[in-house]
């Protein structure tokens, strides 16, 4: 026994003193090896030995069919959405503002009509919130003819970021997470029509969740009144592009992965850009404070590895200005809050 225990201690010590592309094909190979067992257990089937065991085991299969049926039709229903407000900027495209929105817009649309849907095989539990393993790689890219999964090509469900390809391997693919801290997209605050669009999408799944629940009490009541709200939601008011910075996960314990929280640094306002005149920073500006809690953050296109106009979170939280300093830091959660327990995403055409 002892002499097991010390080739264990010898075999983790090689694995810790390894260089990083050594235990990357180390990696590799363990997920190539786990992934099909991670499927298994991810389906939650077990080995049936009985017809009724069989027949138990098809029917979780088919469910989980049904399950991703349905989340490739929502993102199609989002699609159409899409389209619809493209249509409205072009009726606006004299004013640079939606001329610029019509633009992002239609990168946007152009990726995600070239979208490659993946599943998660695999996440490391030591790296739950930072990295994850898709189902896709290589072989995908020769099948289709054409390069979408590669080194820095955006993840993502609907519009709202995961991460990004870290690693391509034949049949694998390695996701960096948003709420990794590795990783920090340029955002920008945003306020108006489109925070106002993503909550009326929130309140309708949950008034159809609860149409459905005659047996909880009030139920049907409570859809009444969330409907009834939906039609006060002003869909088209005009967007804000309020101040920039930058956001990144935050450190957190291994047994502490379901609140994840991202982090955000250097936001301000003081900078010309194409979407306002520079403002001088202050604690108590305009009517319109140029961050506050509730502002949705969306990508700015300037780190150069995610499209302008992407969904990235939401500000929960914003600390104040220390003595001396220029920028705000604030927390936000990930738009995406499905991370913890995602099985599928979309890989985007990588930025040009």
């Amino acid at each position: 026994m002892k002499k097991y225990w010390i080739l264990l201690i010898l075999f983790l010590f090689t694995l810790l003193t390894l260089p990083e592309k050594g235990s990357n094909q180390m990696r590799k190979f363990a997920v190539s090896a786990i992934a099909p067992c991670w499927d298994f257990l991810h389906q939650k089937t077990e080995a049936a030995s009985e017809e009724g065991d069989l027949l138990a085991l098809e029917n979780q299969v088919l469910r989980g069919e049904v399950q991703r049926l349905k989340k490739l039709t929502a993102s199609h229903d989002d699609l159409l959405r899409e389209f619809q407000q493209l249509l409205f900027f072009e009726n606006q495209s004299e004013d640079p503002f939606f001329e610029r929105r019509g633009r992002y817009l239609t990168q946007i649309l152009s990726k995600q009509l070239q979208a490659l849907p993946a599943r998660v095989v695999f996440r490391e539990p030591v790296n739950w919130s930072s990295t994850l393993w898709l189902s896709v790689g290589e072989k995908d890219n020769q099948a289709l003819g054409k390069i979408i999964v590669e080194k820095d090509s955006p993840v993502v469900v609907g519009k709202a970021i995961v991460g990004v390809v870290e690693e391509v391997g034949q049949t694998r693919s390695r996701v960096r997470l948003i709420t990794d801290e590795r990783l920090s997209p340029s955002v920008r605050a945003l306020r108006g029509g489109e925070q106002n669009r993503i909550l009326a999408k929130q309140l309708k799944e949950l008034a159809e969740v609860l149409s459905r629940r005659s047996d909880l009490g009030g139920s049907q009541e409570m859809t009444k009144i969330l409907i009834a709200y939906l039609e006060t939601l002003p869909l088209d008011q005009k967007d804000l592009y309020l101040a920039k910075g930058e956001i990144r996960g935050a450190n957190r314990p291994l047994w502490h992965i379901s609140g994840q929280k991202l982090k955000g640094i250097g936001f301000h306002y003081n900078c010309f850009d194409e979407e306002k005149e520079a403002h001088i920073l202050r604690e108590h500006g305009s009517e319109q404070p140029f961050i506050q809690v509730g502002d949705l953050l969306i990508t700015t296109g300037m780190d150069g590895i995610f499209p302008p106009d992407l969904h990235v979170g939401t500000v929960t939280k914003i600390f104040p200005m220390q003595e001396g300093g220029t920028s705000y830091a604030l927390e936000a959660i990930p738009l995406a809050s499905d991370l913890n327990t995602l099985t599928e995403v979309f890989v985007l055409p990588k930025v040009p």
